[in-house]
């Protein structure tokens, strides 16, 4: 599959069990651990880190940071915080 991008992921303990199933991984002490997703656009990114309900977050690059931050925002204005 064609992805010319790749984010640098944060993943917690227990969504980490199976992104190591998927792609190779960083395991760090806490049993979280850090994958580089590959991705094709910023709107598939964010999606694809919203489906793990708020055990996934991209650390770099900067404007996949800004693209969840923003849609968070959004979620947050939308829906308050629950």
């Amino acid at each position: 599959v064609y992805a010319p991008h790749t984010a640098s992921v944060w993943y917690s303990p227990d969504a980490a069990r199976y992104i190591e199933e998927q792609q190779p991984v960083d395991r760090l002490p806490d049993g979280s651990c850090l994958a580089r997703q590959p991705y094709v656009d910023l709107p598939w990114l964010v999606h694809h880190l919203l489906r793990y309900a708020g055990e996934a977050r991209p650390l770099a690059p900067p404007a996949a940071v800004d693209a969840m931050k923003a849609t968070v925002r959004r979620l947050r204005e939308r829906h308050g915080d629950v």
